[in-house]
């Protein structure tokens, strides 16, 4: 006796009826749209606390590529703002997000640490850096840091930031929507817009079948704080390392150049979005002594010094508030990478902005 699933006939009805099932199931997620409510929701903040950090240093990044709604309900900048606070958020790489420091040793934690106040405000400082360097990337989270009602953003950028290559494409396209908003209003012309700036709206694409890898990644995010982050520490390892004796990067690098390229339009685009004023860091660099070709094991004399007299112009003739650290740390405060700090060194880099920020105030008769 044949078993019965040998039959065609059994095999049809078995694929119709999965058939009809995933028609119901499409038809069904169509109209009740699930996501849409989901990725406002995290478990941060509700069965685990919320986070400090709206990226938390990891290996593998992937986990936390996802909506930048979902990322920030699960963030402390999701907490109503108190009256009396002046909500202060700050953007930009690893070293700014504190790779391998604690939550209370990191850039931000320090700018609390300072307790500044403006007219009766306390300032509150959110840490919202991501790991990687992309100007386009902190365009797109200012963007949506807009919605927390921030006071001031402090945006730390360097040379790395303004690659005109694709190296963030996770975040990118997780978020092509309000990417495609952004690239519409300031003519955006980067590789990164190219790829998620003109996203067209269709019906199939808010189907079960198009958005099951939003789902996955939805609810891998919700599992993360299960995990165990792993990320190298902050033990003095970068000033061991050989700087070699040729440029490490030319002065006409092509993904960097010629300056400013179209990643630049993330500053005048970040300022232009609202009133809130934007204080645009270039940030330290490691600066070993004794090398004509490079500054350190990643950044070339020739190229970076282009990079500081194009970055001075740019904010100048675009009349944008930038503070120039690039040499403001000692070689001993910084840690595993030239962009990683010590505790001691996100200290000082917190202290230096802290001035900038009263200076800054008192000029505009703000007061602090």
């Amino acid at each position: 006796m044949n078993a019965p699933f040998y039959e065609w006939r059994i095999w049809r009805r078995v694929l119709l009826k999965a058939l009809i099932l995933i028609v119901i199931a499409n038809v069904l997620y169509l109209l009740i749209q699930p996501m849409d409510k989901l990725r406002s929701y995290s478990v941060f903040g509700h069965i685990f606390p919320y986070r400090e950090r709206l990226a938390v240093p990891d290996l593998d990044m992937r986990p936390q590529m996802i909506s930048l709604e979902t990322l920030f309900q699960s963030h402390v900048i999701s907490l109503p703002k108190a009256p009396d606070e002046y909500r202060v958020v700050v953007m930009g790489d690893s070293g700014a997000n504190g790779w391998g420091n604690a939550d209370t040793a990191t850039i931000s934690a320090y700018l609390n640490s300072a307790a500044l106040t403006l007219k009766n405000r306390k300032f509150r400082v959110y840490n919202l850096a991501h790991v990687g360097t992309s100007a386009m990337r902190d365009l797109l989270i200012g963007d949506t840091a807009l919605d927390y009602q921030p006071d001031l953003f402090v945006w730390f950028v360097t040379l790395q930031a303004f690659q005109n290559i694709q190296s963030v494409g996770g975040l990118f396209e997780a978020n092509e929507q309000r990417f495609t908003r952004l690239t519409a209003r300031f003519g955006l012309d980067d590789v990164n817009a190219q790829a998620y700036g003109h996203y067209e709206d269709t019906w199939w694409q808010h189907t079960l079948l198009f958005e099951r890898a939003d789902i996955y990644r939805w609810l891998d995010f919700q599992t993360y704080a299960l995990r165990q982050p792993a990320y190298k520490s902050v033990n003095q390892k970068v000033l061991q390392q050989a700087i070699p004796t040729q440029p490490v990067l030319s002065a006409d690098d092509p993904v960097l150049t010629p300056m400013p390229n179209a990643t630049w339009k993330a500053l005048t685009a970040m300022s232009s979005l609202s009133s809130v004023p934007v204080l645009i860091v270039n940030e330290p660099i490691l600066v070993v002594p004794g090398n004509t070709s490079n500054y350190d094991e990643w950044i070339g004399r020739a190229l970076y010094d282009k990079y500081r007299t194009t970055f001075q112009g740019f904010c100048n003739e675009n009349h944008l508030w930038c503070l120039d650290l690039w040499n403001s740390l000692p070689p001993t405060d910084y840690s595993d990478m030239p962009l990683h700090h010590t505790d001691e060194g996100n200290a000082l880099i917190a202290s230096l902005v802290a001035n900038e920020i009263r200076h800054f105030l008192n000029k505009n008769q703000l007061g602090l």
